[in-house]
């Protein structure tokens, strides 16, 4: 079976083929431009978020860790300097750390804390996995544990 088609015809038919396969091929480039906004917006929008929860979470702890120092520098200034005055100038290294200054750090861990706290319910939030959620768990049992442990010292 042999077709007889003009040259018309062929290059009619060639025509609509390759416009055919111009269509096809936007539809599917057309598709993957929009997957990749969806990508791009979940790395903006959420991705993004986690990293600078995540680091506010870090200094957070830091916070709390430089106040537990302080307190306890408070705590052995206070045992070391029982009765020990520098008689020569009348003063003792107390006068500088004084409770004032141990109730301040106390205020500071307690606010550092809660702005822990805060930043892990936000995010919470954003959590997608279980993964995600038990560490936030660890986290935060973790911070209590240590909010625990330093008003009992």
């Amino acid at each position: 079976m042999t077709f007889n088609m003009t040259i018309g015809k062929k290059l009619t038919l060639n025509f609509l083929a390759m416009l055919g396969l111009i269509f096809a091929f936007s539809l599917v480039a057309l598709n993957l431009v929009k997957n990749l906004g969806g990508a791009l917006d979940v790395a903006v929008n959420s991705t993004a978020k986690k990293m600078d929860l995540v680091g506010a979470v870090r200094a957070d702890f830091q916070e709390m860790t430089a106040y537990t120092k302080s307190t306890h520098l408070h705590y052995v200034i206070t045992v070391l300097e029982h009765g020990h005055k520098n008689e020569t100038l009348g003063v003792s290294c107390g006068s500088c750390h004084d409770s004032s200054r141990l109730v301040a750090s106390q205020k500071g861990f307690e606010a550092a804390a809660g702005k822990l706290r805060e930043q892990l319910g936000k995010l919470r939030l954003l959590m997608t996995t279980d993964d995600e959620r038990r560490n936030a768990d660890a986290v935060e049992a973790a911070a209590g544990a240590w909010s625990n442990y330093y008003q009992d010292y």
